[in-house]
């Protein structure tokens, strides 16, 4: 059976619907994907064995422009590609609306998220199957969910597995810094990752720091400064990066699609969380520690902090989540590797 599933973005909810994929392969082995996917995280569906090819589309930078005449013709060429192509079922695991959208360019039965499911109620109307799956479980087990319902197998309950090939035995002694995200708020001071960069250098470790921005370049840069152990790396595609990513024996991460990637490679991952929480996301079993904020307005899942004034430390829900805390948390998970 092949099957055309559409989830554009963002990078994150990519790789949370990885344990889903894994889940219907187990059930219906002869199940084929293809995916639609935007172009930016291209090269990421395809870390998944089961995914044969990728649509990528450009739906956030043709909505910029979309009047000239290049971007229609760009348009035109992957909705065209798309109709070419015949499937037993298009899965819309986004449940927007432009996702919704982009099914009725295809060949096959849409199923998707109802109207109570769906994060944008109006994208429901597109699909021939829908299925109402509430809001109160994580993004990962509704994906689960979702593709169960689809796919006419029980809801799993089991351990989240991504699927993803690796070689866990060529992790070299280095830590990965992942102190990059989308909004400011979920940032962890820079001097607090310099601070735990120094100290990681007590344990003989290197420190990898990736960065995809000026700004982020300057903050690795900052990091860089603990020591000649941190290393920060080129600027580099993002299926380039998921390669050194797995070649980690642990990593430090905000909440970020790149630390989710390091949790679904099994490494061990310590997500710092500061205005949003693990219990709307989900998380890859053994492999993802939390660490949250104990600040009494978190989360409160905005990207600007209106309460600046509760501590120097910015933002005020990281002043807790010190980086001997962290510290000793990765002592602990490099410890249980060792056993």
């Amino acid at each position: 059976m092949r099957v055309l599933l559409i989830k554009t973005s963002s990078l994150g909810d990519i790789i949370h619907t990885f344990p889903a994929i894994t889940d219907a392969m187990r059930h219906h082995p002869t199940l084929t994907f293809d995916w639609v996917v935007e172009e930016a995280f291209s090269q990421i569906p395809l870390l998944h064995p089961a995914i044969k090819r990728v649509f990528p589309v450009a739906l956030r930078r043709w909505r910029k422009t979309w009047w000239q005449p290049t971007t229609l013709k760009e348009i035109k060429k992957a909705l065209s590609t798309l109709c070419l192509e015949e499937y037993d079922i298009v899965l819309d695991a986004q449940g927007l609306l432009k996702s919704s959208l982009l099914g009725l360019f295809t060949t096959g039965k849409r199923y998707g998220y109802g109207w109570h499911g769906a994060r944008e109620a109006l994208a429901s109307l597109f699909y021939h199957q829908k299925f109402d799956i509430p809001w109160t479980i994580t993004s990962v087990n509704r994906a689960r969910t979702l593709f169960a319902r689809t796919f006419d197998y029980p809801i799993p309950i089991g351990p989240t597995d991504a699927g993803l090939n690796f070689d866990s035995t060529d992790r070299s002694n280095k830590i990965l810094f992942l102190p990059g995200a989308s909004w400011t708020t979920k940032k962890w001071p820079i001097d607090y990752w310099v601070e735990l960069a120094h100290r990681v250098k007590e344990l003989g470790a290197q420190v990898t720091v990736p960065w995809s921005s000026p700004a982020e370049h300057q903050e690795a840069l900052n990091i860089q400064s603990a020591g000649d152990h941190v290393h920060v790396l080129d600027k580099m595609s993002l299926g380039e990066l998921a390669s050194i990513v797995a070649a980690h024996q642990a990593t430090v991460a905000v909440d970020s699609g790149l630390g989710y990637l390091s949790a679904a490679f099994q490494i061990p991952t310590i997500v710092l969380w500061g205005p949003t929480t693990p219990k709307m996301i989900g998380q890859f079993d053994i492999f993802q520690h939390n660490l949250t904020s104990t600040l009494a307005c978190s989360p409160c899942v905005k990207r600007y902090c209106q309460n600046k004034h509760l501590s120097e430390i910015q933002p005020p829900c990281f002043a807790e989540i010190t980086p001997d805390i962290v510290f000793q948390k990765l002592i602990q998970e490099l410890g249980h590797l060792a056993k």
